[in-house]
């Protein structure tokens, strides 16, 4: 699978908040690289149907360690132009969680890629309980390519969003855009369980950037690395 260079999103809120988390980083997280974990021997992660070994790279930490989600997030060196104009905040999360299938349950080869793009929708649409965070924002382009990993049915996918114009056209270039992608798959053992992994990038929306190309590469070893297991 090729993965292109497509940048991920993050939410604004979020990052809000985790801008206070990245001043309090140092200290809290000095003394391990992935706080709470319990990986195995070989440095993997167990979800829901799912297995993750840990992202490579400096800067990861472990935002979130459940059954149905793991997620890390990655503070990124900002733009030399930016380093005065913009706070340096955690903006790459990289994820997998499981999710009911619904339709995509049942649906054939044909029909798979229809369905994973109705699941994906809803997660990306702004209204999602999941993604409360950043319900502001509107869901303007997603695309998604079939593809197969493990013999199971999948789509790899890119979703945009984008937050409201404020009513100040002025600061127009304060609006921010969200930049999602990644894959959502069948379990091939469980058919009402799909996986959906992502990475997600927060942009000034007339100032985008794209993530700086090891990132890239840390997310793309990421996806190539999880493993389906048996999942509930």
């Amino acid at each position: 699978m090729n993965f292109s260079a497509y940048r991920g999103a993050d939410r604004r809120p979020l990052a809000r908040k985790l801008l206070v988390l990245g001043l309090l980083t140092p200290f809290v997280w000095s003394c391990a690289k992935y706080p709470t974990a319990t990986a195995d021997a070989q440095g993997r992660l167990q979800g829901n149907g799912f297995r993750v070994t840990l992202p490579q790279g400096e800067g990861w930490i472990l935002k979130e360690e459940k059954s149905s989600s793991i997620v890390f997030e990655k503070n990124t060196k900002p733009r030399e132009e930016d380093r005065e104009k913009r706070p340096k905040f955690v903006h790459a999360r990289l994820g997998v969680e499981s999710l009911p299938a619904g339709k995509a349950q049942s649906a054939d080869a044909a029909g798979f890629p229809d369905a994973a793009k109705a699941i994906l929708a809803k997660r990306y649409d702004g209204i999602s309980d999941d993604f409360e965070d950043i319900e502001r924002s509107s869901l303007v382009e997603l695309t998604v390519e079939p593809y197969s990993k493990n013999g199971a049915p999948c789509v790899t996918f890119k979703a945009r969003q984008i937050e409201p114009a404020p009513i100040q056209q002025s600061v127009e270039q304060m609006v921010y855009e969200y930049v999602n992608r990644g894959f959502l798959c069948r379990h091939p053992q469980n058919s009402a369980v799909v996986l959906h992994a992502y990475i997600n990038e927060t942009n000034y929306r007339n100032n985008p950037r794209p993530l700086d190309p090891e990132t890239e590469k840390e997310a793309d070893k990421f996806f190539q690395d999880i493993e389906f297991t048996p999942a509930r």
